[in-house]
């Protein structure tokens, strides 16, 4: 993909996606905006310890409103950052982003969590994907991820992707890498990679 076939970040502050979870309500997959953070801060209380050491890999205390200003004042040109709105009242239930260090870098980190109880509903999966696939319009060609060792569901979602996808253990913690040069394709794609530490 050219320079000029990108998605620019004007384009990228105005993703916006319907979608259905797998009980059939509508979801709406959109970029993040500043006036999210309040909204994400509230969450917090419906997502369990558990579900934030996965995401951060440490416990963490409730953050601050600034705190949480950091992922919802998103620069766009180096992070792509989407959130979840479910059914008819369209709750924010979820958020994910996916960071580069420079506009030009073609590597990026995917990151993202769903509280708890919109959980097993797909919408994990549909955050990914969505991310990855607006990632490769946005000139990322390599994605990955720090996944804590118990966070199986996490590990088997990227494996089931459609993409090539490589899980190697590093430093206590496994790093997965998609390679996201194509669209995904459940027929032709290799397995996924296994070094002898992999998953």
């Amino acid at each position: 993909m050219t320079n000029s076939n990108r998605l620019t970040a004007e384009q990228a502050a105005q993703i916006s996606i319907p979608a259905h979870a797998t009980d059939g309500e509508a979801v709406l997959i959109r970029a993040t905006r500043p006036q999210d953070a309040e909204t994400i801060l509230d969450l917090y209380p419906e997502i369990s310890t558990r579900s934030l050491y996965m995401r951060f890999l440490r416990v963490i205390d409730k953050p601050t409103l600034k705190q949480v200003q950091r992922y919802t004042n998103v620069d766009f040109d180096i992070h792509l950052g989407l959130v979840v709105l479910y059914g008819p009242e369209q709750k924010l239930c979820g958020a994910g982003r996916i960071i580069r260090t420079k506009p030009e870098e073609s590597i990026g980190e995917l990151s993202c969590m769903m509280i708890d109880k919109m959980q097993r509903k797909g919408l994990g999966r549909l955050l990914v994907a969505t991310l990855i696939d607006q990632a490769r319009a946005w000139g990322i060609t390599e994605v990955v991820a720090l996944v804590h060792p118990q966070n199986g569901p996490m590990l088997r979602l990227f494996k089931s992707l459609g993409y090539p996808c490589q899980i190697v253990w590093e430093e206590g913690d496994y790093m997965v890498s998609i390679d996201n040069r194509l669209p995904p394709d459940f027929e032709l794609n290799p397995p996924y990679q296994k070094t002898p530490a992999s998953a």
